[in-house]
């Protein structure tokens, strides 16, 4: 399944590159071209109305910086690993919550980089009519 392969770079389970296209033939933008050419406000915007977490401009913050001052972010780890250490989370396992910092901002990259939103509205409007 796509979802489970670190080729495809759905998850930080296992390091990949930062892809996240559902359809991999289109020439739609990927995830490393989110996470790499957008400016903060647009990166917080994505990750507050996608990824609904509070700490969207922190995160935002945090993957700017590092590009600013280390450059790109190509991998799933590496992206997963500069939003937990942006948040001052050192050690995933001694948090009170059970989600690593990272899962809401790449469930906020993958709505984007497939469209997710409108594709559930088509098939909705194909099953109806």
């Amino acid at each position: 399944m796509q979802l489970n392969d670190p080729q495809r770079g759905f998850s930080f389970r296992f390091d990949g590159p930062l892809d996240m296209r559902m359809n991999t033939k289109l020439k739609s933008p990927t995830a490393y071209d989110l996470v790499n050419k957008l400016d903060e406000a647009s990166l917080s915007r994505i990750i507050r109305l996608y990824g609904e977490d509070k700490r969207h401009r922190k995160i935002a913050r945090c993957i700017y910086q590092w590009r600013s001052t280390f450059g790109s972010i190509s991998t799933t780890s590496q992206l997963a690993n500069v939003i937990q250490v942006g948040l001052g989370v050192v050690d995933k396992d001694k948090l009170d919550r059970p989600m690593h910092p990272a899962t809401k901002t790449f469930q906020a990259l993958r709505i984007v980089v497939n469209d997710e939103l409108n594709e559930i509205y088509n098939g909705l409007e194909q099953a109806y009519t």
